[in-house]
């Protein structure tokens, strides 16, 4: 084996401190990776694997880091920075050492995140069937905590879709003791899983590390009890900041929120999925909820406005205080356009703020700060013009002022074109330090300096032959007639001579030369001691910058509302804390949005306390699923305090939102489609409240049609015992119709026939569908003329006596209750039923085979 040369044993010394990371190992203008880092990191950044002395490495260019480490922070991976220094003396090999740890949930640095989305890491924390959870994005400090009650990990799973973060921490074990977490890892998008040792969670290291960073003697300083769960994960992450920037103290993590999960409404992942909250359920660039309510200016108003929809409010005070704020632009379109016009152009104050406190802030991030500064003085003004005890956040007249002194001292310090980073100098503006002036005007006109001296000392001594000039041997020195030479003064000192001319200098000379020769590096010196100090002043008020930027990014929000209820004439609704919810001609935001000039059919819905469950029946394509979704939209924008797509909207608060809309196959989890509507289905059983709000659509398409049928009767009657929550079950199973129960209604999507041909009207209306429409469907889709003619035979010879094929009128009454409640059992009937009905694109191949044989057994059995 070969022995490794020294920089070798350096970078393996390093390595062996970050087994678990990708090191950077930067080597002159690369950074390089070795050994087994350099077959990972070629694989996934497409590099070219080489060796050296047999050692394989690969190597990026220290300048386009940035877009190589986001992407394998993207892939869930850590990263280990180290830096080169100069040895002592300028002799030797260089230090290294690590500087930073980056981690999926650990960045800061805007180019390695994006502006519009969160970067949260959460820590966990398990003790007597209960889970501490603390989350923070370390990029603008904020820090939230709560308690879940731990049965089978349905609540945690809630409180982290609402963080959606990027990576979680978690004692070494817990994987094994909570099997239940395995399945987060198998999801698309999953966060990175931490494993950190025990020691980490030790209540009092993580009790001590919270007090020390907050300040306080006591967990009752917080609002906390001495041994509250929550100090706990808290403490890791603190601890957790710490080792990704050493020596640095991350003072930006105070903006703690302490909060109770029941405090906002509930919103499970297959409801989030199924309503495209912030994410397509396909995929692709269409519209989500989100999506559409973005219409903010800056980067923190986005982020802000993204976690609003995940923490819909319940509290009724707060989401009318909301509303009015929302209100106010509504109604004022000049001072509305005038926050937009102020808030363009503003940086992300939020993590401008963090890399001041973790030395990261560049000259041009002081820019921001002072650009940031300026316009929130104009949005103060502007919001001022209303009346503050009706806003929801303001600034107090003591933090404007706090924001004033800070904003007129960088208007006087900083240049008005500033550099990219501090050692291209040029940061501070003319005349704020004058030993910076001064040398500055050395630098820049240190030839005029000396050029002025020579003429000063020639006319003085009346040397007329005196000449000033300069070589790279002896430097600048005087250069004078042998005859003048007899005459200078004593404080001139011989140099060198030559025929006819003597050269000399002076000590002011030579004192000049290393002034002017200097001048660059004691500018720099000046700047970056200056950039110290200014950096250290603008920490003191990191917390009055983050109440500013949180005032910002609220007013970005708020605005961003009300843009889009005058874009697409929402109406602002009327909340209450009853059981009625009422929409008058709703609509789909998303959809709406997406069809532009096309109009869209709106549709109504209306709950009491006496009738509860509204039974929506009609052909495919016939909007009943968008009508579905838009009702929960609603319900849940009212709730943010946003305007909704209506003409009129009475909302009762409601404690949660389950929407079973559409497929949802987990093959990757080898679950089927049924298996997952049944475990959704029980989710939503075990949770709901007559408080919720509960959307089902085609419950039991993926079995039979037998036990379809009767798991879809028996769910619509222990709704409507059991549970009474306000619910909308569409379904194919027209014979669902027939339950009777005074608290259910039946509705359907309007279809006007024309021959042989259907016109899709999108209009909800009281009543029961006659027919599917399948085979009009069919054609819609391409299928052969021969196949769809064979279709209508069968169906036609499996149609009982009183149904009517397609283009011909009903004449005889629907089928009475007793009558469909006999014909669940009719095998053959059902059987056949369900082999013409079956829709052979949304089943899976093994779903298929399962559905043969059931068959087969089914035709054994009467035999």
């Amino acid at each position: 084996m070969i022995e490794p040369t020294p920089m070798m044993r350096q970078y393996l010394a390093l390595k062996a401190q970050h087994q678990d990371k990708i090191l950077f190992f930067r080597l002159g203008d690369f950074y390089e990776m070795f050994l087994e880092d350099a077959h990972e990191a070629s694989k996934l950044l497409g590099l070219t694997l080489t060796q050296r002395q047999g050692v394989p490495m690969c190597g990026i260019p220290y300048h386009a880091a940035s877009s190589y480490i986001k992407k394998l922070l993207d892939l869930g991976k850590r990263i280990a920075v180290c830096e080169q220094n100069a040895p002592q003396g300028g002799k030797g090999m260089m230090g290294r050492e690590v500087v930073e740890v980056l981690s999926p949930g650990a960045v800061v640095d805007d180019n390695l995140m994006n502006g519009g989305a969160s970067q949260y890491l959460v820590a966990l924390f398990w003790q007597n069937q209960h889970c501490a959870l603390a989350a923070s994005d370390f990029s603008t400090g904020e820090i939230w905590t709560t308690v879940v009650r731990w049965e089978n990990g349905e609540a945690l799973q809630r409180e982290l879709l609402r963080f959606q973060p990027r990576e979680i921490l978690l004692e070494e074990g817990m994987r094994e003791a909570y099997p239940e977490l395995a399945s987060w890892e198998k999801k698309e998008s999953s966060p990175l899983i931490t494993e950190l040792p025990p020691w980490y969670f030790e209540l009092a290291r993580t009790k001590d590390r919270v007090l020390r960073h907050f300040e306080v003697v006591s967990p009752a300083a917080l609002g906390w009890q001495p041994h509250s769960l929550e100090l706990i994960p808290l403490g890791v992450l603190l601890s957790y900041a710490d080792s990704r920037w050493p020596g640095k103290n991350p003072e930006h993590l105070k903006k703690l929120k302490k909060y109770r999960p029941e405090d906002y409404m509930g919103i499970d992942e297959a409801t989030a999925k199924s309503l495209e909250l912030s994410d397509r359920n396909r995929g692709g660039e269409g519209f989500t909820l989100w999506k559409v309510l973005n219409a903010t200016e800056t980067a923190p108003g986005a982020r802000l406005l993204k976690s609003w929809i995940h923490f819909p409010l319940k509290n009724l005070d707060e989401i009318l205080a909301r509303q009015s704020d929302v209100a106010y632009y509504v109604e004022s379109p000049s001072q509305h356009q005038k926050t937009r016009d102020t808030l363009s152009g503003m940086f992300d104050w939020e993590r401008l703020t963090s890399r001041l406190v973790l030395d990261k802030a560049s000259p041009r991030d002081l820019g921001g700060v002072l650009v940031c500064l300026e316009r929130t003085e104009e949005l103060a003004n502007f919001w001022e013009q209303r009346h503050l005890d009706e806003a929801q956040v303001s600034l107090s007249q003591e933090l404007r002022q706090e924001l004033a002194n800070e904003r007129d001292f960088l208007k006087s310090a900083l240049n008005k074109e500033l550099p990219t980073a501090l050692q291209d100098g040029g940061v501070f503006a003319p005349g704020f330090n004058a030993q910076l002036d001064q040398d500055r005007f050395a630098r820049d006109h240190g030839e005029e300096l000396i050029q002025g001296y020579a003429e000063k000392e020639k006319q003085k001594f009346s040397l007329n032959t005196l000449r000033i000039k300069n070589n790279k041997i002896l430097g600048y020195f005087f250069e004078v007639s042998r005859v003048q030479a007899q005459n200078l003064p004593t404080h001139f000192r011989r140099k060198q001579s030559l025929v006819g001319t003597e050269r000399y200098t002076t000590d002011e000379l030579e004192a000049l030369q290393v002034s002017v020769e200097t001048a660059q590096s004691r500018v720099l010196e000046i700047e970056r001691t200056l950039y110290e100090e200014l950096i250290k002043r603008l920490r003191s008020h990191v917390i009055a910058f983050q109440k500013a930027a949180y005032f910002c990014s609220y007013v970005d929000a708020v605005q961003s509302l009300a843009a889009v209820a005058r874009r697409f004439k929402y109406t602002r609704p009327d909340l209450h804390q009853g059981y009625a919810l009422e929409i008058r001609a709703g609509r789909h935001p998303m959809v709406e949005a997406a069809l532009r000039e096309t109009p869209f059919v709106p549709n109504s819905v209306n709950f009491s306390e006496s009738d509860i469950l509204h039974l929506l029946t009609g052909p495919n394509m016939a909007g009943k699923s968008t009508f579905l979704r838009q009702t929960a939209l609603i319900v849940l924008l009212a709730q943010m305090g946003s305007f909704v797509p209506a003409e009129y909207a009475k909302v009762g608060i409601v404690d949660q939102i389950f929407c079973r809309v559409g497929s949802g196959d987990d093959l990757s989890r080898g679950e089927s489609t049924f298996l997952v509507e049944m475990n959704e289905t029980s989710y939503i059983l075990r949770q709901a409240t007559s408080s919720s709000l509960i959307v089902m659509d085609e419950v039991g398409r993926g079995t039979s049609t037998r036990d379809g049928l009767s798991l879809a009767w028996a769910l619509c009657e222990y709704l409507l015992n059991r549970v009474r929550a306000k619910t909308l079950f569409a379904t194919h199973y027209h014979e669902l119709t027939a339950l009777e129960h005074s608290e259910k209604h039946n509705f359907c999507l309007a279809v006007e026939e024309d021959g042989a041909d259907v016109i899709f009207l999108r209009r909800v209306i009281p009543g029961a569908a006659d027919h599917s429409y399948g085979i009009y469907v069919a054609r819609l889709a391409g299928l052969p003329t021969e196949l769809l003619q064979r279709a209508r035979n069968i169906l036609e010879g499996l149609l009982p006596e009183n149904e009517v094929p397609l283009g011909e009128k009903q004449k005889k009454k629907p089928l009475q209750t007793s009558i469909v409640q006999a014909s669940l059992f009719d095998e053959k009937e059902l059987l056949l039923a369900e082999i013409a009905g079956l829709e052979l694109n949304r089943v899976t191949p093994l779903e298929a085979l399962n559905l043969i044989n059931s068959w087969q057994k089914s035709l054994k059995g009467n035999r």
